[in-house]
């Protein structure tokens, strides 16, 4: 589930959009004056895995918050933390149709060494999208990483190697 942190800019409103249209299985909500009590009994009534806040930083995207369901208290856990910085939304890419795509997965190339492999694991698991070298089908869509350390940059890409964005850039805390 992806929403946002409380009373967001229309940018940020347009990137969760974005990135919940590449993302096949998630589910996006309008945050409201839902607290976090409020979405730790909404992942556990659905069942829902992990929550995606998206917060901002002068209104702009600044961060993604993944939290996990919590049983024992009112709030959900927070699990890991990034830093957002810098979005390039569809609209500046020239791209002003509507896109979903039926299936995601990180592109796992060649030329990545051992420390940047470990990267792209870690992504693949916080974001569940497989990793993959193989061919897609109609309808699907890729993430490629490159890495500027301590950033990583992220690109959605369409089956036929168009940039369909949202495009993005990351720090992961610690790093």
């Amino acid at each position: 589930m992806i929403t946002s942190s409380r009373d967001p800019s229309q940018r940020t409103r347009t990137f969760i959009n974005e990135i919940s249209s590449v993302l096949p299985n998630s589910i996006k909500i309008t945050r409201g004056k839902l607290s976090l009590e409020d979405l730790n009994y909404i992942i556990l009534k659905y069942n829902i895995e992990e929550l995606i806040i998206i917060g901002e930083f002068k209104g702009n995207p600044g961060r993604i918050e993944i939290y996990i369901p919590n049983k024992n208290y009112d709030r959900p856990k927070k699990s890991f933390e990034m830093i957002i910085n810098g979005v390039t939304l569809r609209k500046e890419l020239g791209i002003n149709e509507k896109i979903k795509v039926k299936g995601v997965v990180i592109k796992k190339l060649n030329e990545y060494n051992e420390i940047d492999l470990k990267y792209i694991e870690f992504l693949s698991k916080i974001f569940k999208i497989p990793l993959s070298n193989e061919n897609l089908k109609d309808n699907e869509a890729y993430l490629l990483v490159k890495f500027n350390l301590p950033m990583l940059d992220i690109s959605v890409f369409n089956n036929k190697g168009k940039n369909i964005g949202p495009n993005f850039r990351l720090k992961l805390k610690g790093v």
